[in-house]
């Protein structure tokens, strides 16, 4: 008697809602426990050396410009300046005020807190709960410190990290960065929380 064909079943473990159902769990875990990271794994840092307060003639925008150790910027929304604040003309047309001018930060942190915040070093810049997908860790450059210290501008005022003018011991920093988003060390990733003295900071103060 002839042996009647049977039909091969695929296991669930084999199919393609395993598949799905894997790859949903393990972007939940993802989410609830992030991965540690550091700044040794290639992780690329946003090098704060100074903002200007910038205004556009041309559609009469307002709009503070943080500028980077590798030439680039950025620009987030500003709250309107007065005029007499804006000393300098670029090529494109733009007007822009002196460096690190305190009036400029206070009318960022006007139009969007939460954007300069992150900017500043102290939301999302570090892979957390909820929130996987972090933007850059942020480091102050000793240039940028000084410019903080000669407008005694602490960014804590800002919702950035408390770094009193004064306190920075500028021949300590390696490599001549402050890291913001680090652990004590300046290597591990860890995010600092608005009003926080850094980690790296808190540990070059205490000389340990």
């Amino acid at each position: 008697m002839a042996n009647r064909g049977s039909k091969s079943k695929t296991s669930f473990f084999q199919s393609m809602k395993f598949v799905i159902v894997a790859a949903v769990v393990l972007l939940i875990v993802a989410m609830l426990i992030p991965l540690a990271g550091s700044l040794g794994q290639g992780i690329q840092e946003d090098v704060i050396v100074g903002f200007q307060g910038v205004y556009q003639p041309g559609n009469h925008q307002y709009k503070l410009r943080i500028e980077y150790s590798d030439k680039s910027y950025q620009e987030i929304p500003m709250k309107k300046l007065p005029q007499g604040l804006f000393v300098n003309r670029a090529r494109s047309g733009d007007v822009l005020t002196a460096m690190n001018v305190p009036a400029a930060l206070k009318a960022a942190s006007q139009a969007d807190e939460k954007g300069l915040q992150e900017h500043l070093g102290t939301r999302n810049n570090v892979t957390a709960f909820m929130h996987p997908f972090s933007s850059k860790p942020v480091g102050y450059s000793a240039k940028f410190l000084r410019g903080l210290a000669s407008n005694k501008i602490n960014p804590k005022t800002y919702g950035g990290p408390d770094i009193v003018p004064g306190t920075v011991p500028y021949a300590k920093l390696p490599g001549g960065v402050l890291h913001i988003d680090t652990l004590s060390h300046g290597n591990s990733l860890a995010q600092c929380k608005p009003g926080q003295t850094p980690p790296q900071l808190a540990a070059l103060s205490s000389g340990s």
